[in-house]
């Protein structure tokens, strides 16, 4: 199962160290799953690598006020204001987040 993930994780752009992160339960898991819930899994965990290192998806590109973060980008369907977001977590770890210039239109 892990070498499957690793060549979806090649397809998909999202190298292989997102594999190679999960432990044994969660390659274990995996099976019997179909190759498209693997494909959305596999995205997932770049897109969670990704904000991690602080890197803006790039369909999110909606300035959006979070009480906790301040200005973020999130995406589209994103009400205008949001209690918490996903780079919450991110920022309270210490990780730097991109942050949207309010002074340009979004």
């Amino acid at each position: 199962m892990r070498d499957i993930l690793l060549r979806l994780s090649e397809e998909e752009g999202a190298g292989p160290a997102v594999i190679h992160r999960l432990s044994d339960e969660d390659v274990a898991a995996c099976t019997g799953e179909s190759e498209k819930t693997l494909r959305a899994y596999v995205r997932g965990l770049r897109q969670q690598a990704d904000l991690a290192a602080g890197i803006k998806p790039l369909e999110w590109n909606v300035a959006v006020n979070c009480r906790g973060c301040g200005p973020v980008w999130l995406w589209p369907t994103c009400p205008a204001e949001v209690i918490a977001c996903p780079w919450c977590r991110h920022r309270k770890a210490g990780t730097r987040i991109p942050t949207p210039d309010p002074s340009l239109p979004t």
